[in-house]
């Protein structure tokens, strides 16, 4: 599996030069009325919360956040979410890296993360998503029995990601390789199907990818899988 960070440089680009022309943009005189100072306050952190999460600065755009004590304005919203997705990420890969507790610890951080971004924004399908990805990774680390309970977790996940998006791929993707790898094939061929129908790069990634080993080297659905992740003209 692999987690599907979106896009958060070209994404932050426009949503800042958006904001730009939004605080920018010249507002009717009327008698007595200016741009509330609260308002000019919020569009100002929000541009720079964007800049500073296109420069990877997470904890700078938490720090903005943080500012207003719980009462998020709908502006910082957005890119506090996905200032906590993107560390929740970085701390998962990091946990990959390392073995036992200082993995464990990293995983710890790494849901913290995630689960403060899904309490900023609940219907972003990414969180959810990158959260399942991460709970998938920690489970390949650990003996059955515990390695089961996550898998049982990040399905739970994958599946409230794509009850807000059901066409999100990298969760149709990631619970493939999680079916694969727990025996669950005619499901994992389905999901994979639905993943490639919507990304044709999965083919490929599909192909290289060991996740899918079980359902590869399975009589009956094997086959199935090396037609579907063949290259279209081979």
């Amino acid at each position: 599996g692999q987690s599907g960070d979106v896009d958060v440089t070209e994404e932050a680009r426009s949503l800042i030069q958006n904001a730009v022309e939004q605080y920018e943009k010249p507002t009717r005189k009327k008698r007595g009325k200016r741009r509330p100072p609260v308002r000019e306050e919020v569009s100002s952190a929000a541009l720079a919360a964007w800049q500073h999460l296109m420069a990877g600065d997470y904890e700078k755009v938490i720090a903005l956040g943080a500012a207003y004590k719980g009462a998020l304005p709908a502006e910082l919203a957005e890119v506090g979410s996905r200032a906590n997705m993107m560390q929740g990420i970085t701390l998962s890969r990091q946990a990959r890296t390392k073995d036992g507790e200082e993995a464990g610890r990293l995983f710890a951080l790494a849901a913290e993360k995630f689960q403060a971004a899904v309490n900023i924004k609940p219907d972003d399908p990414h969180n959810l998503s990158n959260w399942g990805a991460a709970l998938s990774d920690q489970a390949g680390t650990k003996q059955p029995e515990e390695a089961n309970r996550l898998f049982a977790l990040a399905a739970e996940k994958y599946q409230a990601a794509l009850n807000i998006k059901p066409d999100l791929h990298d969760a149709l993707y990631n619970r493939a390789c999680l079916y694969s790898l727990t025996g669950r094939l005619k499901e994992s061929l389905n999901d994979l199907k639905e993943a490639i129908s919507h990304d044709a790069t999965y083919r490929k990634i599909a192909r290289e990818d060991n996740d899918f080993d079980k359902l590869r080297s399975d009589p009956t659905l094997g086959p199935e899988f090396e037609r579907l992740v063949a290259e279209p003209d081979a």
